[in-house]
Order: C-alpha cells, then sequence, then structure tokens
C-alpha cells in the first residue's frame, strides 16, 4: 500500500466525489455530487492547500484524506482542516484509517501547518488515539459534531 498526491491520479476525482457524497450528503445537504467534484478538482492546483492523498494498492483505491482550508460554513476562523477521511467500506477494519491520518498528518508537518482541525461525527476515540485534542462539540447543519485539533509544535 501506498500513500500518493491525487496529483498523480487525477482521474480518481469523479470516483471519489461519488464515494464522499455517499457517505456525507447529509453533512452538507445543499451539496451535490458535482459540488464534490469540484472541490476535489481544486486539490490538483499547484499549491499544498488544498491537497488530497489517496491510500492505493497498487492501482486499487482504498481510501482519501485531504488538507482544507475550510470544511465548515460555521467556523472560518478555523484553519486549515484534515477532511475527506474515507475508507472504502470493504477495506474497513484493518487500521487504514489511522495510517492515512497520519500520514496525511506528517504531509502537514512537512508543508509547515502547526495547528490542524477536524470535525467528526462518530470518531473522536479514534482521533483522540492519534493525538487530536477536543476543541469544541457543535451542531453541523443540524447533526451533531465534535471538532478536533492537534498542535505540532
Amino acid at each position: 500500500m501506498q500513500i500518493v498526491n491525487m496529483k498523480d491520479r487525477p482521474n480518481a476525482c469523479r470516483l471519489l466525489a461519488q464515494w464522499h457524497y455517499e457517505e456525507w450528503k447529509e453533512l452538507y445537504p445543499t451539496d451535490t455530487e458535482e459540488t464534490f467534484y469540484r472541490d476535489l478538482q481544486k486539490s490538483l492546483g499547484a499549491d499544498d492547500i488544498p491537497s488530497t492523498w489517496l491510500m492505493v494498492d497498487g492501482e486499487t483505491i482504498l481510501g482519501s484524506c485531504s488538507i482544507i482550508e475550510d470544511d465548515m460554513e460555521s467556523r472560518q476562523d478555523l484553519t486549515p482542516w484534515l477532511a475527506n477521511v474515507f475508507v472504502h467500506p470493504d477495506y474497513r477494519g484493518q487500521g487504514l484509517g489511522s495510517k492515512l491520518v497520519n500520514a496525511v498528518m506528517q504531509k502537514a508537518r512537512d508543508i509547515g501547518l502547526q495547528r490542524f482541525y477536524l470535525f467528526t461525527e462518530d470518531q473522536t476515540a479514534l482521533y483522540q488515539k492519534l493525538g487530536w485534542t477536543v476543541h469544541e462539540e457543535m451542531l453541523n447543519n443540524g447533526i451533531p459534531v465534535t471538532i478536533m485539533r492537534v498542535d505540532f509544535a
């Protein structure tokens, strides 16, 4: 298995957009699969933020994880964010999500980020094991979420 930048596999955008939309459409009720696709395409530019990383096994995409400027309309004051943490259901339960998050956290350190945020509906304990702390609890489009942060200093 490898972690590769989506810039090296731009054709993955459409598939990831489908997966992400199905996984998170309740959290983003005004977005469409096309919205997810356009957001992922932003990771194909020259900048480090946004960037999307893929966990692959040969040509098979197992999951994704992104570094983005913002992930919540109501919390534009927090930046940057770990987002799009996704492991395809066929590959869950093998620790791949943790490996993917750890790899992207290292990418964030490598580009000089000092602090990083994420939000989760139900994976607080997993992220705490990876060094994240609870920043606050809130509703995102009516759904309870936990905002977490990690400091790299």
